[in-house]
């Protein structure tokens, strides 16, 4: 049986920490089969290193309007299609 795998990454306003962290989700022998990043108010810098990314990896990227990382892991929970769910910080 082959489980299919997500990773869940929460972030608020840290694009360079984002960027060191997809390179080391790249770095793994197997890579996930999707990337969840829920961003609890970043700028712009966020989404344009998302983009960096989206041709190594299949990424789903939402705005969690409310403030809180209870939240952001609950909207990551019901964006996640793996069978096993990594949880990540980006710090």
């Amino acid at each position: 049986m082959i489980f299919k795998a997500s990773v869940l990454i929460l972030t608020q306003d840290r694009p360079l920490i984002l960027k060191r962290c997809l390179f080391s989700v790249l770095k793994q022998k197997l890579l996930p089969n999707q990337v969840v990043i829920i961003d609890n108010g970043s700028g712009r810098g966020t989404r344009e290193i998302i983009n960096e990314f989206r041709q190594r990896l299949k990424i789903d990227y939402f705005q969690e309007k409310i403030i809180g990382e209870a939240f952001s892991r609950n909207r990551a929970l019901k964006l996640a299609k793996g069978d096993i769910l990594i949880f990540i910080d980006d710090d």
